[in-house]
């Protein structure tokens, strides 16, 4: 809804959601998820990882034997978790140094650990329909 205001000749908004410091108002939050891919941590977890990436799809083994090549060449490691074991320790520290205290939850879609099992452990109404 808008006003003019004759004053200034102006045209006033109706109610802003951002504060006058230009910020949006703080909310409570149960905690910060980081979402990610996932990715195997051992030779013998990259053909099961890529059958969870291609579920669904009727891709069969042979076909993800060709592909695991990639994964197999850095033993079966992708660097995804360790980026993201990195990333969830320093949004913990700045939390922490920020006198912020939330959980910091880190879920994958595709290997451990995956989303189902905060959501599975946690109680709060942000994961209640997990």
């Amino acid at each position: 809804m808008t006003q003019p205001d004759p004053a200034a000749g102006a045209v006033l908004t109706g109610i802003n959601p951002v504060t006058e410091a230009g910020r949006m108002a703080p909310k409570n939050y149960d905690g910060v998820l980081l979402a990610s891919f996932g990715g195997p941590e051992g030779q013998d977890d990259v053909i099961p990882f890529l059958r969870n990436v291609t579920r669904g799809r009727g891709i069969p083994d042979e076909r993800l034997e060709e592909v695991s090549h990639h994964y197999r060449a850095n033993g079966g490691i992708s660097p995804i978790n360790q980026q993201n074991r990195e990333l969830k320790a320093a949004l913990e520290a700045e939390l922490s140094a920020r006198g912020i205290e939330l959980p910091v939850l880190w879920g994958n879609r595709n290997w451990t650990p995956t989303f189902r099992r905060h959501c599975r452990t946690r109680t709060t109404p942000a994961t209640a329909d997990c």
